[in-house]
């Protein structure tokens, strides 16, 4: 898998594609974090669209998405202005980001799932 990080304006947008490991989902987190940029985004957007499966085992895709969300949740601490937006347009993806969704939504960060990037784009420009 890889994926591709671009800085935009008041965000950052990542897009994945091939096969999803733990390993880059952590990386990519990670870089968001340590950036100094950080602070001042107001809207990250996670395309999964060109991903063709996650090289996890099933039974530890739930816990490892709850890891990812808890990450989350202490990053809002630090800026809690973000609106995270994650587009799939699979089904298992849309459980795992509906579960991702429910942890985050207690911060101060607002979460949205979408099928599409005109979607993702319309609800950070209303927000």
């Amino acid at each position: 898998m890889a994926y591709i990080t671009h800085w935009e304006d008041r965000g950052i947008y990542w897009r994945y594609t091939g096969m999803l490991t733990l390993d880059e989902m952590h990386r990519a987190n990670d870089e968001l974090i340590r950036d100094p940029r950080f602070d001042d985004i107001t809207y990250q957007i996670s395309d999964f669209l060109e991903v063709e499966g996650i090289d996890l085992p099933t039974d530890k895709m739930e816990s490892v998405t709850k890891q990812l969300a808890c990450l989350d949740l202490a990053a809002a601490k630090t800026n809690p202005h973000v609106k995270a937006v994650i587009i799939v347009d699979s089904e298992e993806f849309h459980t795992l980001a509906e579960i991702y969704a429910e942890i985050v939504n207690k911060s101060p960060w607002q979460v949205y799932i979408t099928d599409t990037m005109q979607d993702a784009r319309r609800w950070i420009a209303e927000k």
